[in-house]
């Protein structure tokens, strides 16, 4: 077990333990107990409780069923293997109100550690938002791993002048596709084209999770290291995306709004729109930051990744043409929000925001030339990115 995925197993463990409802529960069957005498560590009532808990995440990670303090075993094991893990351990056996330690447990019995436990037959993999981070994590590594590099500057010169083309793709896949199959393995998937599909459908639960999204982009990074370098970008990363169509329905373009508001609202944007904001004059400043110098640099390499998926280029024309498509729709109670939200992400107060929501409506509930003038006033002010319409 590699440490990103125990750390993940742990941290699962630990967020079941610390709901409000577990800790009540927990709390009125050891407050009882304790009205008879002294509480034991195998007290039957609390293994039933933390069984609700705890008996998929075990089985997911693969792990046996268990009784009483036994059912620890696995976490025991995992902190002698990962002392730097003893904090979140330490706080797991806390939560479950235990007396002895994780090396109590160990004690007990010698253990072989080093081997993987035999996966539970038959469990469907599921992904919880703590092991999709950890399986990110491991794949970033792999990616990122001199071997990987290596591979990956020679197809790199082998196919600079033709990447686009089927064999230099094939050839990229392959050699994602072997560390990929590996990785999913131990997230319990098949180690073929079926379990990346299904792991592929889980993370696609994430698609608008700003810290999975976080980790894609150092991934794609990973696999595309000249696009941070000014040299010629040779590799296509369209192999990595999924493309489509243009929303057509409210619900298609919350969904597209949504997938940027998770991206916008990364600590590490944030922390650009809070220096854009310093750097402001006072002109912006009193327009509620309704214009931003640096904002459309900003949020393009954002956006680029995101807007193909949605069937509009990933440049700054098609970041024009998907705020005049999606504008049409604004009259839509989520759309609105989703409007205001995204402007706040990027750095607008709440009345920049109403302002442009108003400028929106009232241009779309004018004559047939509306989406045309939204059209020309989005390319008219050219230091917005994603709001671009002007009174």
């Amino acid at each position: 077990m590699t440490r990103a995925r125990a750390k993940a197993m742990v941290m699962e463990l630990v967020g079941e333990y610390s709901t409000k409802q577990f800790q009540g529960k927990l709390g009125d069957i050891l407050q009882k107990e304790a009205q008879q005498g002294d509480v034991p560590d195998e007290l039957p009532g609390r293994w039933a409780l933390a069984e609700e808990c705890h008996a998929d995440i075990f089985a997911r990670y693969g792990f046996k069923s268990g009784t009483g303090v036994e059912r620890l075993r696995p976490i025991a094991l995992i902190l002698e293997k990962f002392p730097d893990l003893e904090d979140k351990v330490q706080k797991l056996w806390k939560l479950l109100g235990l007396k002895s330690s994780p090396a109590d447990l160990l004690a007990k019995e010698e253990v072989e550690v080093s081997k993987e436990p035999e996966p539970a037959k038959n469990a469907k993999p599921i992904l919880s938002k703590a092991r999709a981070l950890a399986f990110q994590a491991e794949l970033l590594g792999a990616f990122s791993a001199p071997s990987f590099q290596k591979k990956l500057a020679e197809l790199s010169r082998k196919h600079i002048t033709n990447w686009r083309e089927t064999d230099g793709k094939v050839e990229l896949e392959a050699i994602m596709e072997k560390a990929k199959l590996e990785i999913a393995s131990r997230y319990g998937y098949e180690a073929s084209q079926k379990g990346l599909k299904d792991l592929d459908g889980e993370m696609q639960k994430f698609d608008n999770d700003a810290d999975v999204f976080v980790n894609n982009v150092a991934i794609e990074e990973a696999l595309f290291p000249y696009a941070q370098t000014g040299r010629t970008l040779v590799m296509d990363k369209a192999a990595l995306g999924r493309t489509g169509s243009k929303p057509t329905t409210a619900f298609t373009v919350a969904k597209l709004l949504r997938k940027q508001l998770a991206a916008f609202s990364s600590p590490s944007f944030q922390h650009g729109i809070s220096c854009l904001k310093r750097s402001a004059d006072v002109e912006q400043a009193c327009e509620g930051y309704y214009h931003l110098r640096g904002r459309a640099e900003l949020a393009l390499p954002v956006q680029r990744r995101i807007l193909p998926q949605y069937g509009f280029q990933g440049s700054r024309a098609g970041v024009l043409d998907m705020v005049s498509h999606c504008s049409q729709f604004i009259s839509d109670p989520e759309v609105a929000h989703l409007f205001d939200d995204i402007n706040l992400k990027l750095g607008m107060t709440p009345r920049a925001c109403a302002r442009f929501r108003d400028t929106a409506e009232s241009m779309l509930s004018q004559e047939p030339t509306s989406c045309q003038m939204l059209r020309s006033d989005l390319h008219a002010s050219a230091d917005l990115v994603h709001i671009a319409v002007k009174k």
